[in-house]
């Protein structure tokens, strides 16, 4: 209770200061960069000479960060921004006095290395998030999501093209980005981004920006440019359906009487991926009995702690909107569980033999997620997972046991952003539930919630901040699952010397709460 009156106390006072965040850039002066319409798309061969190009404005030349900040480059850069109806076009001319030493090194993708140039943005207009889109001077592309903080999200990918060209004055490049992965506010007028085009020299170790972002900043998406110009977009109406067949024959060592061991394995498989855009704010994705083989491996790993391995999501339906699900304190949703290997596997015995699946399928899964014009934040996520059945062979026969519940996972967040982003107030539930029938089941807990309520408030031009998070968790199952939860090494109640807590075995539901209160400069 002294938790909750404390958060209430600071939520009052948060609410009788909003008045006074103040707006701003953090320089002082005008940033904005103005987009030219064109009705002729450019060829995109990395030579920004098509008749397109004639239209519009070429940039000034840009701004050091590093590493003299705040003098100008000492190559010089141009940047030029058209759109249509589908697509946003960006040229970059970057000249270079000693064009041999460019370095144009190949990487794999999201690996930038060698000189570069970069675009930003922020279609939304919240000065919270950015959508990034890199090039190198080798040709390797980068797509990643940013944010005020220094933790760039690279998992997200978009379906976008680049390339570049050379000759002895520098080098050039020239993207096409679809407004599809992109998501801004409908509107009937013109429209104003936040966005910002830079350039890294390799050699010189220089990194510049069309207008100057300063290394210490208010916030990096808070402290880009504005984009102008833009008017006249469709309303996004995305529908895509990606059905998929598979068939997998896997060759592996055969092992004398197992019959769940018999040297190849021969599965087919068939589902479907859909996207359908409700409106330019928001995006419904499906998938039903969903193929990740196309999905980068994970790093192989050994754990020998008791702890949870966590691995990196790769998944694309779970990445699209991922940033809306992200809280401050205790994380609330690890979208890897979901489609994991089953919870239960039979005790090894001699004469027995098993064969357990090695992940869980899942059924299907949907997500509503975007932000709305007036800065709402939504993102809903519910996924089924199939029961799975283990195969035990044992005395000559074979006999089936669950080993994985159906189950349902759902995820609900909700977020308002108020006077650009100064003031954000948020709100997360999430659920797990099991059907549970089966007596050896029993230590698994049945169902699960969590729910948080954050905020976050910036006063004078974003210099100070005050943020804060407080959470709820409650866990049911019969008295075995929670015994065994609480001795888990997550909780390990049992330990010596907490004598406030202690095992209970007559308990058949855990609750928790935390918070965090974070103030500063």
């Amino acid at each position: 209770m002294k938790l909750i009156k404390c958060f209430a106390v600071v939520i009052f006072y948060l609410a009788a200061s909003v008045g006074q965040a103040q707006e701003g850039n953090g320089n002082g002066a005008s940033r904005s960069y103005r987009a030219a319409r064109t009705e002729i798309p450019p060829v995109i061969d990395g030579w920004p000479a098509d008749e397109c190009w004639a239209t519009g404005e070429w940039s000034g030349t840009f701004i050091q960060q590093r590493p003299n900040e705040g003098s100008p480059e000492t190559e010089d850069t141009h940047l030029k921004i058209l759109y249509d109806d589908h697509f946003v076009y960006v040229a970059f001319r970057a000249f270079d006095k000693e064009p041999d030493k460019i370095n144009r090194w190949l990487s794999p993708r999201d690996n930038l290395n060698g000189d570069a140039v970069f675009i930003i943005f922020d279609s939304y207009n919240d000065k919270r998030t950015g959508f990034a889109f890199a090039l190198t001077a080798g040709g390797t592309k980068s797509d990643f999501l940013c944010s005020n903080s220094d933790n760039d999200d690279y998992t997200w990918n978009a379906v976008w093209e680049g390339k570049t060209a050379s000759d002895e004055k520098g080098w050039y490049a020239e993207l096409r980005i679809p407004l599809s992965q992109l998501r801004y506010a409908a509107s009937e007028g013109e429209q104003e981004w936040g966005f910002t085009g830079g350039r890294f020299i390799d050699r010189k170790k220089e990194q510049s920006f069309i207008h100057l972002i300063p290394q210490i900043n208010n916030g990096f998406i808070y402290s880009l440019s504005r984009l102008e110009g833009i008017s006249g977009l469709p309303k996004s109406r995305r529908i895509e359906f990606t059905p998929y067949t598979t068939l997998k024959y896997q060759v592996s060592s055969k092992e004398e009487g197992n019959p769940y061991a018999t040297g190849s394995v021969l599965a087919f498989g068939a589902g479907m991926d859909g996207k359908v855009g409700l409106s330019s704010d928001f995006t419904l994705d499906f998938t039903i009995n969903p193929d990740f083989g196309q999905v980068e491996a994970d790093p192989s790993t050994i754990n020998l702690s008791a702890f949870e391995t966590y691995y990196e999501e790769k998944r694309p339906f779970f990445l699209e909107g991922k940033n809306i699900f992200s809280t401050m304190g205790e994380s609330m949703f690890y979208s890897r569980r979901i489609g994991s290997r089953p919870l239960w596997e039979p005790e090894d015995e001699d004469g027995r033999y098993a064969y357990v699946p090695k992940e869980t399928t899942i059924l299907s899964a949907v997500k509503v997620s975007g932000k709305s014009r007036d800065g709402l934040s939504v993102g809903i996520v519910n996924s089924l997972t199939a029961i799975e059945k283990a195969r035990i062979t044992e005395g000559g026969s074979e006999y089936r046991m669950t080993a994985q519940p159906f189950t349902s996972y759902s995820v609900g967040r909700v977020q308002k952003d108020f006077k650009k982003g100064n003031t954000v107030l948020g709100g997360m539930l999430t659920s797990v539930n099991r059907a549970l029938n089966d007596e050896h089941l029993n230590g698994i807990i049945r169902n699960a919630y969590a729910g948080a309520i954050d905020f976050e408030q910036y006063f004078r031009n974003r210099e100070y901040y005050v943020k804060g998070v407080v959470q709820y968790s409650y866990a049911e199952g019969s008295k075995e699952a929670v015994t065994n939860l609480q001795e888990s090494p997550v909780h390990f109640y049992q330990r010596e010397g907490l004598n406030y807590l202690g095992v209970d075995s007559s308990r058949t539901n855990l609750q928790g709460t935390s918070g965090r209160i974070l103030v500063g400069r």
